[in-house]
């Protein structure tokens, strides 16, 4: 897939994987945190009842809301690991490490510079087109050069709701919604 050379990041550079796999169909990713800043006043006459100072709390509500769509080939209790099947919360006797990476389009090869593995793949295409098959560019589907900018671990992620979405008046697409708590946000490049 090539990526859009913008300066806005896009969905399209963020891979998320569990178990040693990429979580597929995800259509949102939300993870948040939060903490308490509580203020404190002195009493003094000259300041008028203005805050002396903010304390600030613990991290609480580290959670991640996910949502996506379901698949006949392997539900969504099954995507996060090869032996991860949970039918209900209970049965999630681990929790999970989750990677979120993010890929740079902007530092990715130029075009106009000589990539060996686009010169194998243009000899590799004139062979299938020999052979009478046709293949796209691998610029459009593959980037074979991923520059990886951040990459964020979430450790101990345990569910905390899961639910699904049938609709009759929609695109009819079963989807998944997802809650989780985390134990620790790393960012490990």
């Amino acid at each position: 897939m090539a990526y859009p050379n913008t300066n806005v990041a896009t969905s399209h550079v963020v891979v998320i994987q569990a178990g040693g796999s990429n979580i597929g169909l995800i259509q949102s990713w939300s993870p948040s945190q939060s903490r308490t800043v509580t203020p404190y006043y002195e009493i003094n006459p000259v300041g008028g009842g203005e805050v002396a100072e903010n304390i600030p709390g613990v991290s609480t509500g580290l959670t991640i809301q996910i949502s996506m769509f379901e698949l006949y080939t392997k539900r969504a209790e099954q995507v996060w690991g090869p032996d991860f099947n949970i039918t209900m919360l209970v049965d999630q006797t681990n929790p999970l490490t989750i990677t979120e990476k993010w890929r740079d389009p902007t530092q990715a090869v130029p075009k106009n510079e000589k990539n060996p593995i686009k010169q194998a793949w243009s000899s590799t295409k004139k062979q299938f087109r020999d052979i009478g098959k046709t293949l796209g560019d691998p610029s459009e589907w593959w980037d074979p050069n991923p520059i990886l900018s951040r990459i964020y671990v979430y450790e101990g992620f345990w569910f905390t709701s899961l639910g699904r979405t049938l609709a009759s008046n929609d695109d009819r697409i079963v989807k998944v919604n997802a809650t989780g708590v985390y134990q620790k946000k790393t960012r490990v490049q």
